[in-house]
């Protein structure tokens, strides 16, 4: 028998944006039905944060980000979702799945229907990405000591598997930086992250 959350879906407070909603409400029975286990059911609060946008500082495409919470006021632990039009939903926490569910549809997204066509996001993506390693490059070897301390001392870290461990029961890779602070490697992107206090994911 399947939870009251997976047969009604995430309660939503604040902003109401159709597309997102479903597409969560999608993840959020999967995820139930196939992973018990993570008890998604006590998380039954959401929030979709300000407005779907795309990130061009961390590359980002235009997603949504949404909040799932114990607590009605969304206070206290929970997980974060990154919603995408296409269908795809990248977890925040270790242990979560991301998974691909139906895409929305242009009549959904309106003047943003455009981040349906998978190549504009390549170009898009492509484009960002070389502007962004032009920035770096001027910006030389200056960045804040709190995300020096988290990437730690190498460069390459993302390339060199030899410094990760690996989690038994997810498989993430993950390695701990100078500050003590666990950094995971995304297996599809190949990029670091790591998550705030408010358990947001921040890309490095």
């Amino acid at each position: 028998m399947k939870s009251t959350l997976a047969r009604l879906g995430a309660v939503f407070k604040g902003k109401n944006v159709p597309w997102v909603q479903r597409i969560v409400n999608q993840y959020v029975a999967y995820v139930e039905e196939h992973h018990p286990e993570l008890k998604v059911h006590k998380m039954p609060f959401a929030k979709i944060h300000g407005e779907p946008h795309a990130s061009p500082k961390t590359n980002d495409p235009f997603h949504a980000s949404v909040a799932l919470r114990k607590k009605e006021d969304l206070k206290g632990s929970g997980f974060s979702l990154h919603v995408y039009p296409d269908g795809k939903v990248v977890a925040s926490k270790s242990g979560f799945p991301s998974l691909q569910m139906l895409s929305a549809t242009a009549e959904e997204l309106g003047d943003n229907a455009y981040w349906l066509d998978p190549e504009y996001v390549r170009q898009w993506t492509a484009q960002n990405e070389a502007s962004s390693s032009k920035q770096n490059r001027h910006r030389g070897d200056q960045s804040s000591s709190s995300r020096d301390n988290i990437r730690g001392k190498g460069k390459n870290k993302a390339s060199n598997h030899l410094e990760y461990k690996k989690d038994p029961t997810t498989g993430v890779l993950y390695r701990h930086s100078e500050n003590g602070a666990v950094v995971y490697l995304h297996p599809e992107y190949q990029r670091e992250y790591y998550h705030d206090t408010e358990g947001e994911v921040v890309w490095l």
